[in-house]
């Protein structure tokens, strides 16, 4: 029994389905192969009330930055002309190397809030730079709270955020 003829594209269904259900199908696929999918088309499809009801995914920027310091002027430029970072709920930037003598109004960003941060403890890693972790929450997102835990060399940087 042939079910796909060789010369088309048509699929024949089985004689042995009643005739009120058969149907000759002509393209048994649902869409080309090699078209984009996820879900930003499945996010334009929907209607702007059903977007609404979503909630809201988190923008978290991640990089690490090899001594913040001298890139905060570079910082300030990109969170004032691209709209896609000034936008961000969080940047996380490893690796800040700042130390404890480095004071946070001189690392503030527009838009962000003051820098959440842990930095490297000079009297446990005998080390003079490195490390570190430096934290900007967006003013659009209210931060609850800020936990660090510290257990030997391992150190977490705990945020609570609410979306407003």
């Amino acid at each position: 029994m042939r079910l796909r003829p060789s010369g088309g594209s048509t699929v024949l269904p089985p004689p042995n389905i009643p005739l009120e259900l058969r149907v000759v199908v002509t393209n048994p696929r649902r869409r080309k192969r090699g078209r984009r999918g996820g879900i930003h088309r499945r996010l334009k499809r929907m209607s702007l009330q059903d977007r609404r009801k979503l909630p809201a995914l988190p923008t978290v920027l991640l990089g690490n930055v090899q001594s913040i310091r001298n890139k905060l002027d570079e910082l300030e430029a990109w969170t004032t002309l691209r709209q896609e970072i000034k936008n961000a709920c969080l940047l996380v930037f490893t690796e800040s190397w700042l130390s404890e003598s480095d004071r946070d109004e001189d690392l503030t960003l527009t838009g962000f809030g003051a820098p959440l941060r842990l930095d490297r403890n000079k009297e446990v890693t005998n080390k003079q730079r490195g490390g570190g972790v430096c934290c900007y929450v967006n003013k659009s997102v209210s931060s609850n709270s800020c936990f660090s835990q510290s257990v030997t060399f391992i150190r977490a940087l705990m945020l609570s955020p609410r979306y407003s």
